[in-house]
């Protein structure tokens, strides 16, 4: 039922309550004191079905006791709390749906994955991430991808416009932030151009994270013939930035042929023009092959959730151009899986690390498991570095962040802070031979509750690209010393307390 119904017939029965009220005789402040009555047992009520649904879900005990806390603290902060935060019955419900979605329209899409490249893998530590992922993802192994690594913004964009300049057929374009500034003006006039010569042109953004996108720019790209769709609308987005369920993706498929994924939005801090950040340092790949099947595959998905059109003819999967030699896997994960499969390939790849492991993030703010498994590779002798931002673009995160940084020092995990502007890149490196870029975060959200979408390399001469543009973010970075920062503020130890007490509840 749609939501404008249900508040329709809400203000129907309230409207109807208050006339057999009347009806019956009894004065303004008689139908006053009913309605008090009404609404705060009836609040009452809710709050104490809500701890119970809390209690009896699958949470981690430490997130089960910090809800109920809130809510025996106070249950009017409690209630709008879980309203911001929490997983709601509305989530839940919208997250079931997603998963129906996928479940029918993979069973059109998946054309089956060539297992026996698995069999012919001879490197133990890569077979175990190739099978872990497309058991719990069902990502095929592709081997014939070429492969294009961006070191920011700007020369992702100049690309990107060039390729969307030569489409031909389709363009499908999904992303967590699409601004109506400067960038997102000039991505509009191409797609709209495109439109109005015929090619079908797809748009998938993100209701919260898209949130400032303006009425005009979607209904120009409408007017043009531009299909496009929010992705889980919200009431209030900017009181919602940290609603569950997010579609954090960052695709563009072109003519099915040529595909882009990492970590940049479209917005003028992605390509450096935001004076509070600066120079934004981000990854992202282009790349050919038949690994794009993959991330169209995704894109179809996400689109027959939304409208309830499966796309499934073959011209959505043309043979493949350009084709290279390097292995890939385009992995997908979301709360319509059962398994957290981007997240469990991430521990994988730390627990089979023995030389090095170099982590890019903006935020780090691991679960348990994660969290000791970093420190495990450290203490055994693997060469952990993580780099992280020095600024900071979201508070509370950024806090949760500095709280496991300590814990970490001591472990020898080396630590460094990017300074030369804000680092967005989301890149792990294993042992030289394994990669992962996409737009996964080292935190509770991308690893558990957000649409997330990686792509996981394997012996490329892409990972040395990668390897290289981790090496030079090191020369604008500064490490920490344990010692440095066991001397820090009380006040940062305050903050860093706050961020890991709301950590859990994320």
């Amino acid at each position: 039922m749609k939501k404008q119904t249900v508040v329709l017939l809400v203000i129907i029965g309230i409207i109807l309550f208050i006339a057999m009220m009347v009806s019956f005789g009894r004065n303004w402040s008689d139908i006053w004191q009913i309605l008090r009555f009404i609404l705060r047992y009836s609040f009452a009520i809710y709050i104490i079905g809500l701890a119970f649904l809390i209690f009896i879900d699958h949470h981690p005990p430490q997130v089960t006791m910090a809800w109920l806390m809130i809510f025996l603290v106070s249950s009017y902060i409690g209630f709008i709390a879980y309203i911001l935060f929490g997983r709601n019955l509305l989530k839940r419900r919208t997250a079931r749906k997603k998963e129906q979605a996928t479940g029918r329209s993979v069973a059109v899409l998946h054309h089956g994955c060539d297992e026996s490249l698995l069999e012919e893998e001879t490197d133990e530590d890569i077979l175990k991430i190739k099978r872990l992922l497309m058991m719990s993802s069902q990502a095929c192994i592709t081997q014939d991808n070429q492969v294009e690594v961006f070191s920011d913004g700007t020369f992702k964009f100049e690309r990107l416009f060039e390729d969307l300049a030569k489409a031909k057929k389709h363009i499908h374009v999904e992303y967590f932030i699409l601004k109506s500034d400067y960038l997102g003006g000039v991505l509009q006039q191409i797609l709209i151009q495109k439109a109005k010569a015929g090619l079908e042109v797809r748009v998938i953004y993100d209701a919260v994270g898209s949130w400032r996108l303006s009425k005009a720019y979607i209904q120009e790209l409408k007017e043009a013939g531009v299909e496009i769709k929010p992705f889980y609308p919200v009431v209030l987005p900017v009181l919602s930035r940290e609603l569950n369920y997010r579609n954090h993706r960052k695709i563009v498929v072109i003519d099915g042929q040529i595909g882009y994924v990492g970590g940049v939005n479209v917005g003028d801090e992605y390509i450096g023009l935001d004076k509070r950040f600066g120079y934004w340092r981000d990854s992202h790949l282009r790349y050919t092959g038949s690994g794009v099947h993959a991330l169209q595959k995704i894109f179809l998905n996400d689109w027959y959730y939304l409208t309830k059109h499966l796309l499934s003819d073959d011209d959505y999967f043309p043979e493949a151009i350009d084709p290279g030699q390097e292995q890939m896997q385009v992995v997908e994960s979301g709360p319509d899986y059962n398994w957290e499969a981007i997240k469990q390939a991430f521990f994988t790849m730390i627990t089979g690390a023995t030389q090095s492991l170099w982590i890019t993030s903006p935020y780090l703010v691991p679960d348990e498991a994660m969290m000791m498994s970093l420190r495990n590779a450290a203490l055994s002798g693997v060469d952990v570095r993580i780099i992280l931002p020095q600024k900071a673009d979201h508070f509370m995160v950024y806090w949760a962040t500095r709280d496991n940084l300590e814990t970490l020092l001591r472990d020898g995990v080396k630590i460094y802070l990017y300074r030369k502007g804000f680092i967005h890149s989301k890149c792990i490196i294993a042992d030289h031979k394994i990669a992962s870029i996409g737009t996964a975060n080292l935190d509770n959200r991308s690893m558990g509750i957000n649409y997330e979408v990686n792509a996981f390399l394997y012996s490329n001469p892409s990972i040395a690209r990668l390897e290289s543009d981790f090496l030079q973010d090191l020369r604008h970075c500064q490490e920490l010393s344990l010692t440095q920062y066991a001397e820090r503020p009380v006040w940062n130890k305050i903050l860093e307390s706050v961020g890991r007490l709301f950590s859990p509840l994320q």
